[in-house]
């Protein structure tokens, strides 16, 4: 029997699959961010512990073993937000885990946790911006360039705070490439007569380096839900076309 192995290519972009996978990247958000509790716990207790057999420990533990390393972890992910991701943390970090004995562990596990939970982050926000741009395109793609109805949807997003906080994290925060990029407005935001935007606690000033922008995963995971949830209480706003329908009733 032929084995068939289905890829995210071969899924049909609509509405549901919008929101399944949005729900996906939310399951691989948490799984990552467990795994790599665990993994920061199984270093430390292997450095620490030259008779601990990790591997064989690791995969025999049962589910109360597992949950209590989760919550024994080493790092705490929230204390994490008070540390700036700077350009020497990168490129020292590699080169203290050749040195591995001659190196504080703590330390050092310290600096690899925070890279790993930032990359873990900024994945997410990248995962669930793109799936969403995605379907804007493809919903545009069913309208003539000559209709306003094309980009309703678009400028609708584009009126909300969370979807402008998405926008700045992926475009700005994310870009590991960009620690050092200043925050400019964005041709959308250029018409508002602000500098500041604010959603919740996170507040990003134009002008602002991109490594300076705090947020973390609460946060990220508040932004996420007030994403799904626009999506499942404005079913309409996804899915209609412009086909003999008032646009007024649309947008209301």
């Amino acid at each position: 029997m032929k084995r068939i192995v289905i890829k995210n290519g071969d899924i049909p972009l609509n509405y549901y699959t919008l929101l399944s996978f949005l729900e996906d990247y939310k399951i691989n958000f948490f799984t990552l961010n467990f795994a790599q509790l665990l993994l920061s716990e199984e270093i430390y207790k292997g450095y620490s512990d030259s008779t601990y057999d990790r591997v064989v420990k690791f995969y025999r533990a049962g589910h109360a073993e597992i949950q209590k390393l989760h919550d024994t972890a080493y790092i705490d992910p929230n204390s994490l937000r008070t540390v700036e991701l700077q350009k020497d943390i990168i490129q020292d970090n590699f080169n203290k885990l050749t040195r591995f004995g001659a190196v504080d562990i703590e330390s050092t596990l310290a600096s690899l946790n925070f890279q790993n939970f930032h990359f873990i982050r900024t994945k997410f926000i990248n995962s669930i911006y793109e799936i969403l741009e995605k379907y804007i395109l493809k919903y545009e793609q069913q309208f003539e360039k000559s209709i306003s109805r094309r980009t309703h949807l678009r400028n609708r997003l584009q009126m909300k705070d969370w979807y402008i906080m998405l926008y700045i994290l992926r475009n700005t925060a994310s870009h590991a490439d960009g620690l050092e990029t200043p925050f400019i407005k964005y041709s959308f935001l250029k018409s508002l007569p602000k500098n500041t935007f604010v959603w919740k606690e996170i507040s990003v000033t134009v002008g602002m380096l991109s490594h300076q922008i705090r947020y973390n995963n609460d946060e990220l995971l508040e932004l996420y839900n007030e994403l799904h949830q626009f999506i499942k209480c404005n079913f309409d706003l996804f899915t209609k076309s412009n086909r003999g329908e008032i646009l007024t009733k649309l947008l209301t």
